[in-house]
């Protein structure tokens, strides 16, 4: 089995980089107050959200499917990753980038979802 450095290098200073950042982040915080504040959150509020959350991306999906690729056989679950990277980017991007890397992810995930 071959070794692929690259990958591995890469895997690690992203490791690194975010052990870095969240030891930066959380270095003044006292862990028995995040800990109370933990215990008194109702968990049925976040999973109902979180369910909430994944059903509008499921949504989303289905319209991207009907708008962009109409007819013709598109993968749905590329069409739902694709949903998910956008709204990753949009999180985390400025200027709602992510709509971009939505459809970049789209056009090399399925090449039958083109813009018409």
């Amino acid at each position: 089995m071959k070794v692929n450095y690259r990958q591995t290098s890469k895997a690690i200073i992203g490791f690194l980089f975010t052990a870095v950042l969240l030891h930066l982040a959380f270095k003044k915080v006292d862990i028995r107050i995040v800990y109370d504040s933990l215990t008194q959150v109702r968990l049925t509020y976040i999973g109902l959200s979180i369910s909430f959350f994944f059903m509008s991306l499921l949504c989303r999906a289905l319209l991207w499917k009907k708008i962009l690729c109409g007819n013709e056989k598109a993968i749905f679950y590329s069409l739902f990753k694709s949903i998910v990277i956008g709204q990753m980017g949009n999180n985390i991007l400025p200027f709602r980038a992510g709509e971009l890397l939505r459809v970049h992810s789209l056009s090399r995930r399925d090449p039958l979802c083109q813009y018409k």
